[in-house]
């Protein structure tokens, strides 16, 4: 285990998930017949979906489905489902066999509380109703804005990494970066959400790729495809998570003449080759839990009328239906779904093979050796904390110094819901004095550094004891064998020592974390306030277009434009704010601060155009 794995706290980033035992009730003529327990689910989800609600509220209905055997039950896989499922869908048995049950599985509220988080996003991007290209150019853009490109490795001996599998989309977006092929997989998710067909794009040989696959030319991990794909009746759109960008030509276009794309990849130095192009297909990929027959029945009771007026999550693919809506409505007959067997970690399969199996999931390695501990070690920017230099000589003090600054980083942005995880939802009165707290608070722990004359002396007299009270344990621990007693007494002397001399520790902490949080804070303060601008922009756009064609309209578009602008202007501020910060950051996030320099651009561009349109 690395000394990073034994720092990392145990902070509450586990999917809780689980089913409860069965009720009984007492076979007696004066006892209460059973409820029907599906009234009560969505009403309970609605003040709710974290997943320890979702856990619970998943159980409970088992519970009362056993207890009323006369509710309705939800099915489970017949033999001749599943020998249908497999023709269309690449399963392996342990696919099939979560896909098997009639009840709610232990891996079910992972799936679930999922889908409520993709919901959310989808419903506050107030993408317009109608219009599928349009609502994906907005599901495109907001993933460009929330999640920077950064290939994740973890260390695997001296000098040598390797990548770490992609994380599931809800995971990625908590981090808030990913590679290409996770950006992909997050666009997939939301745009399930907005009820549009997707699919990946790739050539044929991409059905049997695994994720680890990379194109020749291109960087490590890329994954076998170049493209996701949105259909618009007949036509798909591409665009290209790796690079950002929206393709400007459809896949029939490309596949047709992939010349098309000449002077636009040529532009980009894009590493897609023309044959490539021409010869690609779509891959549709869905989540495993979306194929069990039990969560068609779990949507169809969320919410009865497929409009979906209460804007409940779309749970449930018919893959049949999805792909024949691109073979027929698309003239797509190559169309096929992505999930090779030997693959752990694709779109369909990752959450499962992600999370642990004692959370719910496939994941059976021991403590420290799963994915999402590595996944969990990514979270943290070491870089941004290693402590003073006070603790070179220290290394036991440098362990517990690390493990509470860690802690305390872990508990401000990483403790579910995160400050960032409440932004992508569209809680923007939530995340904003969340953070506004929190970037004072570091802020005024870095004033006390910069203020407090004595804290140099302080420093050295607390490392001079720590010194001291630790190569006394040192030299009990060579001395065991002789004096065994001697070891416990100089570790209670340690002790004695951090809780009488803590004051030292807390300034060597203190200047560990004040720059850290407080960039962290500023920097999700920022994107907090770009969000509401767009969403600000947004509604302006609404009410000049509706004044063009209703003079009385008219009216709203003043006020509209001046809000958009007075939050374009707070979040160029705020971007400004960062920009202190940006590139004390590139070590531990890579990538952010060119990133935070084109919302900033964006946000100073669309401040000056509506100032002008006064």
């Amino acid at each position: 285990m690395t000394a990073l794995a034994r720092l990392l706290p145990a902070f509450a980033l586990a999917v809780l998930v689980g089913c409860g035992g069965k009720n009984t009730t007492k076979n007696t003529a004066a006892a209460k017949p059973p409820d029907d327990p599906w009234p009560r689910v969505a009403p309970a989800l609605r003040e709710s979906t974290d997943p320890t609600t979702c856990r619970r509220v998943l159980s409970e209905l088992n519970n009362g489905l056993t207890a009323n055997p006369a509710a309705e039950q939800p099915a489970g896989l017949t033999p001749d489902a599943e020998k249908a499922l497999r023709a269309v869908v690449p399963l392996t048995d342990q696919d099939v066999a979560e896909l098997r049950p009639g009840g709610y599985t232990n891996f079910d509220p992972n799936a679930l509380a999922d889908a409520y988080y993709f919901r959310d996003i989808a419903r506050a991007l107030e993408a317009p109703a109608g219009d599928p290209v349009k609502q994906a150019d907005a599901a495109f853009a907001w993933l460009g804005r929330q999640v920077v490109v950064q290939q994740h490795f973890v260390p695997v001996g001296p000098n040598q990494v390797q990548l770490l599998p992609p994380a599931p989309p809800s995971a990625v977006l908590r981090r808030g970066s990913g590679s290409g092929l996770e950006r992909a997989f997050v666009f997939l998710a939301i745009l399930q959400q907005l009820g549009l067909d997707a699919c990946l794009v790739g050539p044929p040989a991409a059905a049997d790729q695994p994720w680890a696959w990379t194109p020749p030319g291109s960087p490590a991990g890329k994954g076998p495809f170049w493209a996701v794909g949105v259909r618009a009746g007949a036509d798909v759109v591409l665009y290209d998570p790796w690079l950002g960008e929206k393709i400007p030509a459809s896949l029939a276009a490309v596949t047709a003449d992939p010349t098309v794309l000449k002077a636009w990849a040529d532009a980009r130095k894009w590493d897609v080759s023309p044959e490539t192009r021409k010869a690609s297909v779509p891959f549709l990929a869905v989540p495993l839990t979306a194929l069990a027959p039990r969560t068609a029945l779990l949507e169809r009771k969320l919410d009865p009328n497929p409009d979906r007026p209460a804007g409940e999550p779309r749970l449930a693919v018919d893959p049949v239906a999805l792909r024949d809506r691109f073979v027929k409505d698309a003239k797509l007959p190559g169309t096929t779904f992505w999930n090779p067997p030997a693959d752990p970690f694709t779109y369909t399969r990752g959450l499962a093979n992600f999370t642990p199996i004692d959370d719910g999931g496939k994941d059976s390695a021991p403590p420290g050796q799963r994915v999402s501990d590595a996944y969990k070690r990514s979270l943290i920017p070491v870089a941004l904390i290693a402590g003073g230099k006070e603790l070179d000589r220290l290394p036991e003090a440098k362990v517990r110094i690390h493990e509470f600054v860690i802690n305390r980083y872990a508990t401000s942005f990483l403790v579910p819901p995160t400050p960032r995880e409440l932004l992508q939802r569209g809680m923007f009165s939530d995340a904003t004095p969340d953070l506004v707290k929190k970037r004072d608070d570091f802020a005024a722990a870095a004033e006390r550094i910069r203020t407090d004359r004595n804290r140099e002396q302080l420093v050295r007299e607390w490392a001079a004891k720590a010194n001291e009270a630790y190569s006394e344990l040192s030299v009990a621990r060579l001395n065991e064998k002789a004096n065994p007693a001697g070891v416990a007494q100089a570790q209670q002397a340690v002790n004695e020592f951090w809780k009488r001399e803590n004051a030292g520790a807390q300034s060597i902490a203190d200047q560990a974390l004040a720059a850290t949080g407080s960039a962290e804070a500023t920097y999700l303060l920022a994107l907090c306030k770009h969000e509401q601008a767009e969403r600000s922009q947004v509604r302006y756009d609404r009410a000049t277009a509706a004044a063009a064609s209703d003079p009385r309209a008219a009216a709203a578009v003043e006020s509209a434009r001046d809000k958009a602008r007075n939050d374009w202007t707070d979040a160029r501020d705020w971007w400004g704010r960062y920009e202190q910060h940006a590139a004390g950051q590139n070590a531990a996030f890579p990538g952010r601060g060119e990133h935070a320099k084109k919302l900033a651009d964006r946000a100073t561009k669309a401040a000056a155009e509506l100032g002008a349109a006064r």
